[in-house]
């Protein structure tokens, strides 16, 4: 169910009417962007994003969004739910002229104080996180302590442990959790041997055991950046990026698991420059993406493990621009979209959009038989 009475403005356009009409969640004042979608049970949805230098949180139950609350100063929010409910979230921030992750947790309504992650001398950015069915918490970053930036790894137990993993030089690292055996997938961008262009890199373990990273670009001559991730229930892992060629990008997206991948396919039309891609996997089954293509948001989807790509649809256009979007599935299919754009008062907010399940039971109904024996 969508909420009854949605805020919708003249600067967003919804083109597609499967889903609700957008919604304004962040304050009505400053510059907000870069938002996270973390959708629970029971209809829960939690959004992060930044407004004014400091990490902002709203919460949405029965349909209705709390008032957006500051967290903490930050930037780059990242975050992940628990099996009991409790939302935990990491950021960058700069404090005493060093840049450093730090991880917060909102516990029964009452947010925690900071603690810090990243515990190197480096510049630490770029934090994604992922927590596991027992509840655990883990978390990747680009930190450049050894002169370079390189991804490290790190997880809460008791207090935050840490560490680089092996070969792994790159920057804007995302994170995912296997759906088949709670193995964690990282994919980030990094330049290739002999080569300035940068390239989509993956690589998986756990704690202390990590493959070597894997090249699945494989487009030396092109800048291939934003790479998203999402893991299927049957232990697929699926990647998206966007590739430049020229002034131009488009979507490029690549499935398979680790020694065996599909080769890369492009997905957005080649001619027009789409970027950002976002990936989500519901009902277990269920691909969906997002770009941004200019000022509209576009979707497509395809079902696992043999389906092809639907043909892509506009959903949104903002007239402003919008950017930073996110996607995310519920526990019962639903899919949660956010981005910053926009609003008609020359700000930049943070909006919210639903779609139901895209497989719906089917229903049977008994024949009925008139004058029959």
């Amino acid at each position: 169910m969508f909420p009854t009475e949605p805020t919708s403005l003249p600067s967003q356009v919804l083109l597609n009417p499967a889903w609700s009409t957008p919604q304004v969640v962040s304050a009505p004042t400053g510059r907000a962007v870069t938002p996270v979608v973390i959708p629970g049970r029971d209809g829960v949805v939690h959004l992060l994003w930044e407004q004014n230098g400091r990490v902002h949180h709203a919460l949405r139950r029965e349909d209705k969004w709390s008032t957006p609350r500051s967290v903490a100063t930050g930037q780059q929010p990242a975050g992940g739910l628990t099996p009991d409910g409790a939302l935990h979230a990491v950021f960058s921030n700069e404090f005493a002229g060093k840049h450093n992750i730090f991880h917060v947790a909102w516990v029964n309504g009452v947010w925690s104080l900071p603690r810090l992650v990243s515990k190197t001398p480096g510049m630490s950015s770029s934090p994604s996180l992922a927590v596991d069915r027992a509840g655990g918490v883990h978390a990747v970053w680009a930190d450049t302590s050894p002169g370079f930036s390189v991804i490290y790894y790190g997880w809460l137990q008791n207090t935050w442990l840490n560490e680089p993993l092996s070969n792994a030089r790159g920057a804007a690292p995302v994170l995912a959790l296997d759906g088949a055996d709670e193995t964690l997938h990282v994919a980030y961008q990094a330049s290739g041997v002999g080569a300035p262009q940068r390239e989509i890199h993956h690589l998986q373990g756990r704690r202390y055991q990590w493959s070597l990273p894997e090249n699945l670009s494989q487009s030396p001559n092109e800048e291939s950046l934003e790479v998203a991730m999402a893991c299927a229930p049957d232990g697929s892992v699926h990647l998206a990026w966007q590739e430049h060629v020229g002034e131009m990008a488009h979507i490029r997206y690549v499935s398979g698991r680790q020694g065996a991948w599909h080769a890369p396919q492009t997905v957005s039309d080649p001619a027009v420059d789409s970027r950002e891609p976002r990936l989500a996997i519901t009902q277990e089954r269920q691909l969906s993406m997002v770009w941004r293509s200019s000022d509209t948001l576009h979707t497509v989807r395809r079902e696992l493990p043999a389906g092809v790509w639907l043909p892509p649809r506009p959903l949104v256009m903002n007239a402003g621009g919008l950017d930073g979007q996110d996607l995310a599935g519920a526990p019962a299919g639903e899919l949660h979209l956010t981005w910053s754009g926009w609003e008609s008062n020359s700000q930049r907010a943070i909006f919210h959009s639903e779609h139901g399940p895209l497989n719906r039971p089917k229903v049977f109904l008994p024949g009925v038989v008139v004058g029959g024996r």
